[in-house]
C-alpha cells in the first residue's frame, strides 16, 4: 500500500516537472550571443615624440 502511494506521488511530480519544462525552455530562447576579448599591448616610446603626436591641452 505505502509503496504504491509513493510510486504514484513520484510519478505525479515527475509528470508535472516534465509538463512545465517546455514552457521554461521556450521562455528563455537565446536570441543572440556575444564574445568579447581584450588585448593589452605595451610600447616603449620617447616621451618627446609622444608629446608631439598628442593634441594640446
Amino acid at each position: 500500500m505505502w509503496n504504491t502511494t509513493l510510486t504514484r506521488a513520484f510519478a505525479c511530480i515527475l509528470f508535472m516537472l516534465a509538463a512545465a519544462l517546455p514552457f521554461q525552455v521556450r521562455a528563455e530562447t537565446p536570441v543572440g550571443s556575444n564574445v568579447d576579448s581584450r588585448v593589452l599591448v605595451g610600447f616603449k616610446a620617447n616621451p618627446g615624440g609622444v608629446q608631439q603626436m598628442l593634441p594640446e591641452g
